[in-house]
This record gives structure tokens, sequence and C-alpha cells, in this order.
């Protein structure tokens, strides 16, 4: 239930909140007072005494400021004195009215400008003329605005394309080798509002490898390794099958890496009816990337991505008295779900894949604008927005690119009006070569592996990522992770209501914590060189639209959803790039794992395995209480001296959760990251894999790693 707010928390309901971006109030400073006129000297042996006194009383400053100098210097990282004042000046209670200039400047006509500017095409994939004039816009708005620095970064990256002159095809063919199917996967068209978009290339699969393959159909829900396992135990025949899938629970690396451990020889992918998210027509072919391992290698079998009706097709050619799946399993095709021919079964139809896709090299763009710390340059906020989409994708690219833009305008004409200098550097990032999975943002991690982990404060992705549920209003959701929660929901108190102005958004946005950014592939890349990622997802209803733009549908609303999203991302960087203190509650995030490790020891019910992990938990869970604690005694006493070494604690916190390559099979990026359910997966899921098989080898190696993460953590909060 919403909350009612007073009217002096909101400045949109006062007569300063106009729509005119240059109506921003400067702030205010009385003017020094005068100085009294000095007297004149009484003689020249009082001029001469003063003068002494002054030189003995400069030398012993000299001398102290010496001292405290050395005492206090910076960090081998380098920056300024972590003492050192605010250049601007700026009190708490004007920085953080200047943070509210800065939130509404924003307008939901200035997205709507900027948007169209950036044009509507069909077409935004990489190296497209519309990703050219993009480029080239963004670049030039940067250029015009007072940035410390503005970059373009190109790299050359290898891609895979299908062949137009021989499309990726798809057969079924029964028990007589007779052809009931014979589809060329090739592109298709979808209404999407008032238009119908024609894909620029056929439907595929970046990064798949080519090839013909051919067998029986094996349906195997989302194809994690759980799933393959039930198979196997069920005694389907899964040798030299072909995988039908539901698309979108964990990595398409993941899929296939299963797939061949289990001797699969192809991967069918699509879109199933049942899954939250986009609705597709049945006739709709979606898109999908392999994102290579870290040495740039992808599995050897070939993947293609197919409509939910061939996908029905297919499920219907399973014999009626084979083993129907778990309800689990049971999407929304309409059908009755089974998982493929006993090994005792006659052989039945077969499925036959071709795979024609082109290698070659990509142009790939980052266009990166900058903004120097005034005290802590070697700290930074990342903010960044993808620039590329495969048609049909559920991010809404455009308006994350003018929310990006949009941002740029508002930090740095406040700063140059407000004289504002940010504590930290903001690295404002439009990533190119995205649904080339995530080209250009994984160029540019490779190019700073070393100088992106220990810079990074936090990841804010600017990505309006787009849902449609089986709810009753339109919303927008964050993704957070607990020790960010506190910082988030005092930013939703900050920020009105899109549909009713009077409300605050505290308690109207859906927030996520913690599990909320379990696994999602789009974020792994940066998770997994621990740094955290704050996200937005706006949700639909799905009666709004017919497809994933949410732009069409929040243009009836004059972008207010919009423009609610980006202030609430605005101020959340904002807190993140000026607050002395990093907003990181670690006592929220160390009772967080304490709860998961709790209830995921509960579920294993053996002492013996679980032994040591909830007694670590424990300890972990009372340092991040005595560390935030230690973090208030410092602010209360007014004593700055370890607020540098404070921060670096909190940033490296995450990155001893990183998950180790030793067990990245266990499909998350941080061990963090819960299930749906709650449970810690770095645990729970070899646990699910040792129940089955009885080897309990990955999980003792999964605990081992979480046990030294977990110690390694608490040590970091040690307060002497």
């Amino acid at each position: 239930m919403a909350t009612l707010k007073s009217p002096r928390n909101f400045r949109s309901w006062t007569s300063v909140d106009s729509l005119d971006p240059n109506d921003v109030q400067r702030l205010y400073r009385p003017d020094t007072p005068g100085t009294k006129p000095r007297g004149r000297c009484v003689s020249t042996w009082t001029f001469s005494l003063v003068v002494l006194m002054i030189s003995v009383f400069f030398l012993v400053g000299l001398l102290v400021g010496f001292y405290i100098r050395e005492n206090q210097q910076s960090d081998d990282s380098g920056g300024a004195c972590v003492l050192n004042q605010r250049s601007d000046g700026l009190t708490e209670d004007e920085l953080r009215r200047t943070h509210e200039q800065i939130t509404y400047y924003l307008s939901g006509e200035s997205i709507r400008i900027t948007t169209e500017d950036l044009g509507g095409s069909s077409d935004r994939s990489t190296n497209s003329e519309w990703d050219r004039q993009a480029i080239r816009y963004l670049q030039r708005e940067f250029e015009q605005l007072p940035l410390d620095k503005v970059q373009v970064h190109e790299y050359l990256t290898a891609v895979t394309y299908p062949n137009p002159a021989a499309p990726n095809r798809l057969e079924i063919i029964d028990s007589s080798n007779k052809t009931l199917l014979n589809t060329s996967l090739t592109s298709t068209k979808e209404t999407r509002g008032e238009t119908r978009v024609q894909r620029a290339k056929p439907p595929h699969v970046s990064r798949s490898v080519s090839g013909t393959v051919e067998g029986e159909v094996v349906y195997g829900n989302y194809g994690n390794d759980l799933d393959l396992l039930h198979l196997q135990n069920a005694s389907i025949r899964i040798q030299g099958s072909i995988l039908l899938l539901r698309y979108g629970s964990i990595p398409v690396y993941t899929i296939l890496k299963n797939a061949e451990l289990y001797g699969l020889v192809g991967v069918l992918l699509y879109d199933d009816p049942g899954d939250l998210g986009v609705a597709h027509s049945e006739d709709f072919i979606p898109y999908a990337s392999i994102q290579p391992d870290y040495n740039g290698n992808v599995p050897s079998i070939p993947v293609q991505t197919i409509s939910a009706g061939t996908a029905k097709q297919l499920l219907l050619t399973l014999d009626p008295d084979g083993m129907e799946a778990p309800p689990a399993w049971q999407g929304g095709l309409n059908i009755t779900y089974r998982m493929g021919h006993s090994a005792n079964m006659s052989k039945g139809f077969k499925v036959r894949l071709t795979v024609n896709n082109s290698d070659g090299y990509e142009r790939v763009v980052n266009v990166i604008a900058s903004l120097s710390g005034d005290v802590e340059s070697d700290r930074v906020i990342m903010i960044g927005a993808s620039r590329n989409s495969f048609p049909g994708s559920t991010s809404d690219t455009v308006s994350g690119s003018a929310h990006l833009l949009e941002m740029v305008k508002a930090f740095t004409t406040i700063k140059d009006r407000e004289k504002w200098s940010p504590r930290r550097s903001i690295f404002f990032c439009s990533w190119g070569g995205s649904e080339l999975s995530k080209a250009g943002l994984l160029a540019y991690l490779q190019q700073h592996k070393y100088l992106f982990p220990r810079q990074t404060v936090t990841y804010v992705d600017l990505d309006l990522h787009v849902s449609q549920e089986n709810i009753n209003y339109t919303s927008l959701a964050i993704q957070s992770n607990t020790a960010l929660i506190d910082l988030v929901e005092s930013v939703l108190h900050l920020v009105p209501d899109p549909s009713v102005h009077r409300l605050s958004l505290a308690d109207e946005l859906h927030l996520h914590s913690n599990s909320g950014i379990q696994a999602e592939e789009r974020h792994s890349l940066v998770w997994g060189r621990g740094v955290p990622v704050l996200s937005a997802t706006y949700r639909l209803r799905k009666k709004e639209v017919t497809s994933g733009d949410g732009l069409l549908a929040d243009a009836r609303h004059h972008f207010r959803y919009h423009l609610a999203a980006a202030r609430v991302m605005s101020l959340l960087s904002l807190r993140l790039i000026d607050d002395t203190d990093l907003p990181f509650n670690l006592a929220n995030l160390t009772y967080s794992v304490y709860k998961n490790v709790k209830r995921t020891v509960k579920s294993i019910a053996n002492d013996a395995l679980a032994s040591n992990l909830l007694r670590k938990a424990t300890e972990l869970r009372d340092r991040g209480n005595l560390f935030q604690q230690y973090i208030k005694t410092q602010s209360l006493n007014k004593i700055p001296m370890d607020k540098r070494k404070i921060n670096d604690v909190k940033m490296f916190f995450y990155k001893v959760f990183t998950v180790p390559h030793e067990i990245r099979s266990c499909q998350v990026s941080n061990m963090l990251d819960t299930d749906s359910t709650g449970h810690m997966s770095v645990l729970k899921h070899p646990v699910d894999i040792a129940m089955v098989t009885g080897d309990w080898t990955r999980y003792y190696i999964a605990k081992d790693k979480f046990l030294l993460a977990m110690s390694e953590a608490a040590s970091l909060l040690t307060v002497s």
C-alpha cells in the first residue's frame, strides 16, 4: 500500500519543476561578509616582532602539516587524500539539493525527443545504418557537452551469421524415411503495435558451430544438468538424440556443455508461451547468442532457435505411450509434454538439423564519455546501455540509449551551473555488439581485465528490460542485492509514482534483492568479476502489447515510466558517486548469507555434509554487524581516517565470492546467488546432483570453496 507523502518531499509538485530544462535554480550561498580594515602599525619594533611571530607560526604550521600529510597519505592506488574536502565546497544539504536538481532536469519530453532523434528503425543490429547513425549522434552530442573525455573504441570481433544462400533447415522424418516437414529457418514477420517489422537477418544463434545432425527428439525442459539427469534415470534414449528445450532459464553455453556431456548431437531452443516474459505469436523464431568461455571457446554441437509452433509439432511426434514429463516441465502449448522414447521402444520420428552459419568478423564500437572524480578519481561508477539488439529482444535499447544521453546532459549541465564536482569518476558507456554475445562489453572487460574489478564500484545498467506478466498494472522492478537494498528503498521515497504523483515509488515498485539477480546471463560478465549491478525492468500487463517493445506502450503515457526509471537510476548513481561512505550495508548482506546458508543446511539434513557451514555463516553475520557498528562510530566521532579503507573493504567483499573456475559448472557467476527458493545455488545445485547420482565430489569441492570464501570475507570485516 503506497503512503501519502508531504508535498515538500517532491519538487514535481511545486512551481520550480518546470518542463524547461533551463529552469534550474542555483544553490544559495550567502555572500562572504566584508573584513574590517587593518589598523596602522604603532612602531618599527612592533612590526618586527609581529613578522618574527608570524615566521615562527608559519614554520611550526609547515612542520605539523607535513607530519599530518605523511600520516594521512592516500593508499598506493593513487588519487587525492581522502581527508581533502570537496573542491566545490558543497555541504551535505547542498549536495542533496544538487542531486535533486540533476534528477528533475530529466523529463519525459526530453526522453521522447532523444528517442525520436535516435530513430525507430527495426534493424538495430551491429553495423546497421541505424547503428552507424546512433554512434555519430551520441559522439556528436557528447562532444558538445563539458565532459572530461569522450572516446570511441573500435574492436574486431569474431561472429557467425546464417548463410542466406543456404539457410538453416529443420526436417521431420518418420520411421519410413518420409519427410513430414522441411522448413527453412528464415526471416519472419511479426506485428508490433502498428508497425510490421522485417527481420534484418534470419533468426539464428550467434557463435553456434555449423553442421548437419540427425536423431530422435528428446524434450529436456530447460536443459540444466538436473533435467538431463532426470531423462537419463527415466531410461530415455539420450545418446545421439537432438534436445528440444525451453529457452531463457540458463545460458546457452551451459546448455550446450551439458548436452555434450550426455552425448546429445544438437539442440533446438524455443520460447514457451507458459514462461513469464514477452508474449510472441507461435510462428515467431527468437534470436540467441552463446557467451564463450574465458578462453573464447564455444561447445562443438550445433544449436538453432525455432518457433513455438514448430516445437509443438516436434512434441506431437513423440510416442503418445511414452513417458509423460513431470508437472514442472509442462509448458503453455496446450498439449501434454512427453520426454521422448524409452530405450525399449522402437525407433520413431527423427529430426535432421542443418546449421550453415558462416564465420566472419564484425566491427564493434563502444562510445564512452567520462567525468573525473574530484576526490577519488580512481574509483568509478560505470553507467552503461546496450545500443544493439536482436529483433524481438526484451531489452528496450533505444530508450536505454536515450536514458544514457539524458543523464549525461543532466549531470554535465548541473555540474557546469552549480560548480558541482563528483567525488568519484563516472563512465557513461554506449556498448556495441550487444546481440553478438555482448561483444562490446566483453571486449572492454578483456582490455581492462585488471583495472575494471579494482576500480569499478558498481555497474548501473540502463537497459530497460521488458517482461509481460499476469499483473493488473504496469510497474517497474529494480534489481539489486541485499547490500544495496537500503540505498534503493531510500531513493524510491524521493521519486513520485508515475501513475499517482501524490505517492512515492517506495511501495509501488517491485524490489528484487539478492535472488533478483540470480544467474542472469546479461549481468554475468560483470558479476563474474565481482562488481555488483543495479538494473531495472519494465513490467507490463500481458494485454498491453504483443511484443517486447515497451516503448510503444509507454509512449501513450508520455514516457512517465521511462522517466521514473531514469530518475531512480540517476539518484542511485549519484549516491554511489558522492557519498563519502559507500552506501553498501554489509550487515544486511552477511545476514542474508547466514539466512540462506541456514535454509540450505536444513534442506541437506545431514550434519556430516553440512559441517562448519552454519558456524562459519554465523561468524560472518556477526562480523558484518560489528563492521556496520564500527562505521557508525566513525561517523559519530567524525574520524575520517579510515574512510578509504572501509570503502575498499566494501568493494572487495563481492570479489571474494566470485565463482572460481573449478566450480563454474554450478551455473552461477557469484557464490552469493540463490535459487528461486532462497537456497545457496553454489551448494544446493551439487547437492541435488549428488542425491541422484550418489557422487558427492562436486559438492565437497563447492563446499570447500564456499567455506574459504566466507573465511576470507570474515577476515576482511575484522575490526581491530
